[in-house]
């Protein structure tokens, strides 16, 4: 059985996961504006929506919160 040596995550590769989840952010709102302008929208679409950019809000949150530790230890 092999097992993969674990590297910490460079400053780069941190900031870079960070941003990845800023863009899923960015894209959750993009979505939202777009179900709202769109006829026939329903309320539950625009529900799901919602929670879905909530739901990547709080990752988003939580990955600076990780960004933030290991960049300064």
């Amino acid at each position: 059985m092999t097992t993969a040596a674990y590297h910490h995550p460079s400053h780069r590769e941190i900031v870079s996961d960070l941003l990845t989840r800023l863009k899923r952010v960015e894209a959750a709102g993009n979505t939202i504006a777009a179900l709202t302008t769109a006829p026939g929208t329903s309320s539950a679409m625009l529900t799901d929506a919602l929670q879905s950019l909530q739901n990547d809000l709080m990752h988003a949150q939580r990955a600076s919160e990780i960004a933030r530790e290991r960049i300064t230890h």
